[in-house]
């Protein structure tokens, strides 16, 4: 006896319109609803919801209607085992058998999405009224005002603590910024206490245990985080034109230029290196959904230095994503926009706010990559006979540096070598001391803070922004002692960002050989 569909494989571009409307209905009503409107037209957001049904479907648990009668979508959901009808095929987007009998097996058992993200008005910190519910594609929502929050019955990342399964939890707001839109989530409102990047997680021990190495690229690091993700993990944006941005340094999962071209981004280095040094968590992130970073860490020979990633021009590690497909195999996503604003959808938002609530793996990561942009730059020749490391070796100046490079990285690294702005910086320096040694261990306190003072210089007048954020870098922590609106717990005790010579010392223990 045929199936619901006829027996029929659907993918994109079928042109069986009356099975794909019927799938698109089924699809909405088992709360896969990013889909604008069963049209038949088996497009780019039909696709987009088979992938997620499949991902989904593919769970230990899911949702099921246990109080239909309930007037909030999210309330009338329980939890439920996939059992033997767990879904076992590839997610690719093609409604192939597997996919199919699937799809039949929740619409009998009223099985349903078991993540669903809804928005809120706030009154006293509390939730006031319902806005939108079972919210899926990043422009659905028409306001920043609201709050929104995720019910997460699979459990697939685990809870943060002192929640349990299915509670509900703040995920961020609404924000548009020039003609893009989507997501973000910011400190206190929208993380969770255990978010903040503290030495427990990033590295694995607390403030009082850390090496002096340990405990100054940490401050460094810190202190930039603070400017980039406001010194959170799950502190996300996905609301400009990088798709998704996450970690110490905001790494971008691309760049979309005038026109909707795109160009690689450094989260996926990022991924990539997760995919090398902590499987699991890559896979839990990325795998289960369907998606791989294009470029691998490991090269052919087995040399793990991300080669195929790096960017010897500006010394940055950059990628593009891939997606499964009908044959289990990975390829390439097309690099435009409208395909790349896959991954700002609420549930990939989730996605990677989740990952940096739960994922022990990640957090780890982020320390590496962190430490690996910080040898990189230092790496870098300014002259025949120095690098910038060689030049610039106080925590202020190496924290200054890696912010600069984050926003600007062609004014600090350029070529492979030192950018203009370091050039500038390090020649207006010398002119202002006489008889500067040419054998930086003979180089004093007066002369890094001339140094820092040229590079403090140089900032104000980059624009993008940088002035400010090189201040607030600078001056780090500006919390300590004072208003702390992001109620930090890292305790001020760490104290400021040294400027002294050669007070920066770089934890380089278990980092990945560099690649040039």
């Amino acid at each position: 006896m045929p199936d619901r569909y006829e027996d029929t494989d659907l993918r994109r571009g079928s042109s069986r319109h009356d099975l794909v409307q019927r799938l698109q209905l089924d699809l909405i009503a088992l709360g896969f609803n990013g889909i604008d409107k069963a049209d038949g037209v088996f497009g780019r957001l039909t696709y987009w919801a088979v992938r997620d049904f499949q991902a989904y479907a593919a769970m230990e648990h899911v949702a099921f209607v246990a109080n239909p009668d309930s007037s909030v979508y999210a309330d009338q959901l329980g939890r439920v085992a996939t059992g033997a009808s767990r879904y076992r095929g590839p997610v690719s987007g093609m409604v192939d058998q597997a996919t199919r009998a699937a799809l039949e097996t929740w619409l009998a058992s009223k099985w349903r999405c078991p993540v669903v993200v809804e928005a809120w008005t706030m009154s006293g910190g509390n939730r006031a009224g319902l806005v939108a519910e079972n919210i899926w594609r990043h422009d659905q929502l028409a306001s920043s005002s609201p709050r929104v929050f995720v019910i997460d019955l699979s459990d697939h990342f685990g809870h943060p603590a002192g929640t349990s399964i299915g509670d509900r939890v703040a995920l961020g707001d609404f924000q548009k910024y020039l003609q893009w839109s989507g997501p973000r989530s910011v400190p206190p409102t929208h993380t969770v206490p255990d978010g903040e990047i503290l030495p427990d997680s990033l590295i694995g021990k607390p403030l009082g245990m850390l090496s002096p190495e340990e405990h100054s690229t940490y401050k460094v690091v810190r202190a930039v985080s603070e400017v980039e993700c406001i010194g959170f993990y799950d502190s996300v944006n996905a609301y400009d034109n990088a798709f998704v941005s996450a970690g110490p340094c905001h790494w971008t999962l691309g760049i979309v230029s005038p026109g909707g071209n795109v160009s690689e981004g450094e989260l996926c280095g990022f991924l990539a290196y997760l995919e090398h040094a902590h499987s699991s968590d890559y896979a839990r992130l990325l795998g289960a959904f369907g998606v791989e970073v294009d470029e691998k860490w490991v090269d052919a020979t087995g040399s793990a230095t991300g080669k195929a990633l790096f960017n010897p021009d500006s010394r940055k590690y950059a990628g593009w994503v891939a997606l499964v497909d009908e044959s289990g195999q990975a390829r390439r996503l097309v690099e435009r926009e409208e395909d790349g604003n896959f991954f700002k959808s609420w549930h990939w938002f989730y996605r990677f706010v989740a990952a940096g609530r739960q994922l022990e793996g990640y957090r780890r990561a982020m320390w590496t990559m962190a430490r690996v942009r910080l040898r990189d730059i230092a790496a870098a020749p300014i002259d025949p006979t120095l690098t910038i490391g060689d030049v610039f070796t106080s925590e202020r100046a190496r924290a200054i540096l890696l912010r600069w490079h984050i926003r600007f990285p062609g004014h600090i690294v350029s070529g492979g070598k030192a950018g203009f702005a370091v050039s500038q910086a390090f020649a207006a320096a010398r002119l202002r001391l006489p008889l500067w040694p040419a054998n930086p261990r003979e180089w004093d306190e007066e002369h890094e803070a001339v140094l820092l003072d040229e590079l403090r210089k140089g900032a104000k007048t980059a624009g993008g922004g940088l002035p400010q954020t090189i201040e607030q870098v600078d001056d780090w922590p500006t919390w300590a002692g004072g208003s702390n609106p992001r109620r930090y717990r890292l305790s001020p005790t760490i104290g400021g960002l040294a400027t002294n010579r050669n007070s920066f010392l770089l934890e380089g223990g278990g980092l990945p050989p560099p690649p040039y």
